[in-house]
């Protein structure tokens, strides 16, 4: 089931792709991308198995899918539909805020209900990820979720209690390198803020 839900994927971001280049017979992505959302669930839910064996690729594909169009979605304004995404979408909020979502949603909630370290660290490690590629490439979607995440995790895993089913130690040296990082792009944005614009003017600009 696992391996038939790998393959949905994959023709996820095949017909993506095939959209973006242009007309195509094939069935729209949602379609497909629903039967894998389902395979997903029948292969997770009856056996004990981590949520991210499933949503993990899951949203993966959904953000490869919606990369695909983001060099060529302004030449493809005609088509913006749910049955023609990504194809005819512009900005990265219907093109990767999904995609990025769906990675994080399934990890966050289960942290809540299984707190393991790892678990923990990987959500704020992929909430990094999404906050450094937002700045870099000046997109809204990635920046903002990651922002609104590493809170909501760093939340739910104090409401578990860290030592219980979370280790304090690799929790805390996570904390400090994210701290650390986010305090590089603090500063780096507060001199461009003052050599070119104010913040807010900065935040309007991502995509």
């Amino acid at each position: 089931m696992w391996t038939l839900m790998l393959l949905l994927l994959v023709a996820v971001v095949l017909i993506a792709r095939a959209g973006v280049r242009g007309a195509t017979t094939s069935p729209p992505v949602w379609f497909v991308y629903g039967l894998a959302f389902a395979t997903a669930i029948v292969a997770w839910s009856p056996r004990d198995l981590r949520v991210e064996l499933f949503s993990l690729p899951l949203g993966l594909a959904l953000l490869v899918a919606g990369s695909l169009a983001m060099p060529a979605a302004s030449t493809r304004p005609d088509r913006r539909t749910l049955a023609s995404w990504p194809a005819g979408f512009t900005g990265s909020w219907p093109l990767l805020a999904p995609g990025i979502l769906v990675m994080l949603s399934a990890s966050v909630a289960a942290t809540f209900t299984d707190p393991l370290t790892w678990r923990a660290i990987l959500v704020i490690v992929l909430a990094l990820v999404a906050i450094l590629v937002g700045a870099s490439r000046r997109l809204a979607a990635p920046f903002l979720i990651g922002i609104v995440v590493l809170p909501v995790e760093n939340a739910i895993a104090f409401l578990v209690q860290i030592g219980r089913g979370i280790e304090s130690m690799p929790w805390w040296i996570t904390l400090a390198v994210v701290g650390a990082v986010l305090l590089i792009i603090a500063v780096t944005y507060e001199r461009r803020a003052g050599e070119e614009a104010g913040i807010a003017a900065r935040l309007r600009d991502l995509a």
